[in-house]
């Protein structure tokens, strides 16, 4: 067991009673403790229920309006804009097998 680990009570009991006297260090130690920032929040944007390719485009600018206005920060619209990117490539590989069983079915022998 180590020093730190012996003392870590008193340890905690110094750095409390140093906050309540209004040592701003101890204060701020205590308080990120207390209440830590907060990493991650939902987000509302409204996408349409069955979105299609053609509502990627109004779902990127709903996204850069909310950032402009400030009700997104630029790290909350890597989610929403990753969404948008994945959606664009299940289009793409619907739309690819489309055409590939179409090729096929026009040149079966």
């Amino acid at each position: 067991m180590s020093l730190l680990e012996v003392e870590a009570e008193a340890l905690l009991t110094k750095v409390v009673q140093l906050a309540l006297d209004g040592d701003p260090s101890c204060l701020r130690i205590c308080l990120e403790r207390l209440v830590p920032v907060k990493k991650d929040a939902p987000i509302r944007i409204d996408i349409p229920e069955n979105a299609g390719a053609a509502d990627i485009p109004k779902l990127l600018g709903t996204i850069t309006a909310r950032l402009r206005e400030g009700g997104l920060t630029p790290p909350e619209t890597v989610t929403p804009n990753d969404l948008a990117d994945a959606f664009r490539k299940s289009f793409e590989l619907v739309e690819l097998e489309y055409r590939l069983s179409a090729l096929e079915e026009k040149y079966k022998s």
